[in-house]
């Protein structure tokens, strides 16, 4: 594989790496806001006082502006970022792409020149045409982790919200 396929393999393994700590961190917040959610629940139920319902539920306000500021910073600015960083090497490797395709077509051309190395000639074409594929398919790759991820990521921002009601 060359040097080049190489490194843009590592950067989309690298992106999906970053999404997907932020997606780890995500998983984390809920599950600390609903064992918060139903700690607050239970203390409501057992205090009488007006004032003091006030109070647990000014508290369980603090914690949905928390868990909804902690999802914006945790998780959505880091699932962006990472998306970011994909983009840009997808941009790379569709580039790319588009020159080997170009090659490929142009070393076509130049065997209705002349049947000299006729038979190199398709060989390099065959290897250049197998390279825009594995290109094309690193850009599918890319768009997957990306909806993948993003899907994730509203899920947990829908599953933050909902706990609070």
């Amino acid at each position: 594989m060359s040097r080049f396929k190489e490194q843009k393999r590592s950067a989309i393994e690298a992106g999906k790496e970053k999404g997907d700590v932020g997606l780890a961190a995500g998983e984390q917040r809920v599950n600390e806001l609903q064992s918060v959610k139903g700690m607050i629940d239970s203390i409501y139920a057992n205090v009488r006082d007006d004032e003091s319902h006030e109070q647990v539920r000014a508290m369980e306000q603090q914690y949905r502006e928390a868990g909804r500021e902690a999802y914006r910073s945790e998780v959505a600015d880091v699932v962006r970022d990472a998306h970011g960083d994909l983009e840009r090497n997808k941009s790379d490797i569709a580039d790319e792409r588009s020159r080997t395709e170009s090659a490929a077509s142009s070393i076509s051309d130049m065997q209705g020149v002349t049947n000299l190395a006729r038979n190199e000639a398709r060989s390099a074409e065959s290897s250049l045409k197998r390279s825009a594929g594995e290109f094309k398919d690193m850009e599918t790759i890319t768009d997957n982790i990306e909806s993948q991820q993003e899907s994730q990521s509203q899920n947990i921002r829908s599953r933050i919200e909902g706990i609070f009601g």
